[in-house]
This record gives C-alpha cells, structure tokens and sequence, in this order.
C-alpha cells in the first residue's frame, strides 16, 4: 500500500478503530482482525461484546480498545497467548505489531516448532 484507505467496511466485530474512525487504514487492520479472531478461537466469544447490543456501543468499545480476559477460561490460556492478542488488539495502529514481529512472537515461535 502507497495511501490510507477510507473506506469504512468490515464486519463489526472485526472491524479495527481507525476504520470506525475514518482517519485512514493500512495493513494493520487485518492484524487487529486476526487478533480478535485468534481471542474467538482461544475462548469462543469475542473480545468486544455491546452490553446494550447496540452497534453503537461495540464501536465505542472497539475504539478504545476496552476487552478483558475473563478468569474462566483465560486462568488456563497462556500468558504468551494474552500478550500476542494484547499487541495485535492494540487501538493505536502505530503500537499494534506488524505481520513481520507476529511470526516472531513467542507463542507463535513455540507453537509453530513443537
């Protein structure tokens, strides 16, 4: 990519905060995505769930990055798992962890030769 994109697509619960607030997207978005979905598969549920099943509501949540890792079932995940999902579940595209440093992250690294 040479230029953001603004296109405002995505379905919601995958959706990263700069796409909700249209200032422009690269390829982070798809690590933020593939963060909520790693979240999914490790659990079940996603990380943004609309208290008042609003879409509004999940969107303010996915803008400000708010998710947890509930005691059951994450006592039993891994802290390597909680670390890869918190940087690429980062709401700041800047912080958030490129496709590159994911291959190297430690749970990826272990899980990738064991």
């Amino acid at each position: 990519m040479k230029q953001p994109l603004f296109t405002v697509c995505g379905t919601p619960t995958y959706v990263a905060p700069e796409i909700l607030a249209e200032t422009g997207y690269g390829l982070k978005v798809d690590v933020w995505a593939l963060g909520v979905i790693i979240y999914v598969l490790l659990c079940g549920y996603p990380p943004f769930v609309s208290p008042t099943g609003e879409q509004k509501d999940l969107f303010d949540l996915i803008i400000f990055g708010d998710f947890d890792f509930p005691s059951d079932p994450w006592d039993e995940i891994s802290d390597d798992a909680k670390n890869l999902i918190e940087r690429m579940i980062e709401p700041n595209p800047d912080f958030r962890m490129t496709a590159d440093e994911i291959l190297e992250h430690p749970w990826l690294a272990v899980k990738l030769t064991d």
